[in-house]
């Protein structure tokens, strides 16, 4: 070979391995990228699912607690009913205990033997004026 064909057959030898490594390093390029897409889609994937999870986990719990609550607050509500019913009671019992160590009418019961209709006649002598309401007087002695 003469000495200028040498030079052209290095050059087009050189731009030939250029372009093959030029090739090989896009490949690999290529294939690190998809190495790594997929790394960092794993990643995500495995965060999202522990995110999902913790969330699903703190559901639950309040979930627990709101359940704990709604049986304390319908226990405490019972509870109250009770006390408020006891209370009024005692407060009957007490008005009761008054009106009776007074003689106090609290109730008419006086039926007319003489009716014709059958329901009953209520006498009104003035002890109208003695009658006690007892429900009004707990309500306001409660209160």
């Amino acid at each position: 070979m003469s000495k200028t064909q040498q030079p052209e057959t290095i050059i087009e030898e050189n731009k030939a391995a250029t372009a093959i490594q030029t090739c090989f390093r896009g490949y690999r390029d290529f294939v690190r990228f998809i190495m790594k897409l997929f790394s960092a889609i794993q990643i995500q994937t495995a965060v999202r699912g522990y995110q999902t999870r913790c969330y699903l986990q703190r559901l639950k719990q309040e979930e627990e607690r709101m359940s704990l609550q709604n049986a304390a607050a319908t226990a405490i509500q019972s509870c109250f009913r009770g006390y408020q019913d006891f209370s009024t009671l005692i407060i009957m019992q007490h008005f009761v205990c008054e009106i009776q160590a007074r003689g106090e009418v609290t109730k008419y019961d006086a039926v007319s033997e003489n009716s014709n209709e059958g329901k009953g006649n209520v006498e009104n002598d003035g002890s109208r004026s003695k009658t006690v309401d007892l429900k009004r007087r707990a309500r306001s002695f409660g209160r």
